[in-house]
């Protein structure tokens, strides 16, 4: 009977062990794995800030476009390189939108706003970044909190587009930005606009300013491209 109690007892003790290093273990773990966080990537004055960031896997990354021109993010060295689009490509993004990408894998990743990876006169880059993922890298995620987005509301914004449809009486024009994304525009009566709105017609490129009031876009001013030289007028 003695016998058989202590080899009850050291069955029960072998038990405890085995539950107290599985508890171990898995606080330990827990503690130590980083939680998936969101950082930002502003995209202003022709550039991506920060242009490079280190972030762990897991991490999302959020562009937000702060500026008073129309952007997006696409994978890749270079715009034309071989890998171009394949890990994400963003749609055009007006001022104040944002698109997000959640790095799963450790690497480096090279992207580029297509419409502005060239460098203008007297920078040395173009509109291009880089993101570093590492496995369990500790990021200072208030460095890339959520940026601030003007509150201006009359912010003039530029499209550079192709004309898909007119409706003369609605007076309603249905554009088509160079990236993919379409717009509907409505312009104002007036002798001036309705000179302009004859001048227009399907198939023809033209540059829209335009004031953005909450989430509609008043045309201010059109130009029309007749030449092939002027019909990058704006990206």
């Amino acid at each position: 009977m003695e016998v058989m109690r202590k080899k009850n007892n050291v069955r029960y003790c072998r038990y405890f062990y085995i539950f107290f290093v599985v508890v171990v273990t898995f606080l330990t773990n827990t503690g130590t794995e980083s939680e998936a966080c969101e950082v930002f990537i502003k995209m202003e004055n022709g550039k991506f800030i920060p242009r490079t960031i280190t972030i762990s896997s897991g991490d999302k990354v959020t562009w937000v476009d702060v500026d008073d021109n129309t952007h997006h993010t696409r994978s890749g060295k270079t715009k034309n390189s071989n890998d171009s689009g394949k890990i994400w490509h963003s749609p055009v993004m007006l001022p104040g939108e944002t698109f997000s990408h959640t790095f799963t894998k450790a690497g480096e990743y090279d992207y580029t706003c297509p419409m502005h990876f060239m460098a203008n006169y007297g920078e040395k880059e173009g509109m291009v970044g880089t993101i570093i993922v590492k496995d369990g890298h500790k990021v200072n995620y208030a460095d890339l909190s959520k940026p601030r987005v003007s509150a201006d509301s009359k912010a003039d914004i530029f499209f550079q587009v192709k004309v898909l449809k007119v409706d003369y009486k609605k007076r309603n024009l249905q554009v088509q930005h160079a990236h993919g994304r379409k717009f509907v525009f409505h312009i104002p009566k007036s002798k001036g606009w309705d000179a302009t709105l004859k001048r227009i017609f399907p198939g023809r490129e033209i540059q829209i300013r335009a004031e953005r009031s909450e989430k509609q876009y008043i045309p201010k001013q059109i130009v029309i491209s007749t030449l092939p030289f002027l019909r990058s007028y704006v990206n």
